[in-house]
């Protein structure tokens, strides 16, 4: 699981959780996004 705080990218940092994932994949890896806060604990446990 890859848990970033939004989907959305920023005007400062390269990428998206969608293209960390599509790396992670390309690179033989398995990942899956999802939008949360490490903060809150019901957005990790749904990760």
């Amino acid at each position: 699981m890859l848990l970033a705080k939004t989907s959305e990218p920023h005007p400062k940092l390269p990428g998206t959780v969608h293209s960390a994932v599509e790396e992670i994949e390309a690179a033989g890896g398995k990942a899956h996004a999802v939008v949360g806060d490490v903060r809150n604990e019901a957005d990790v446990q749904r990760a």
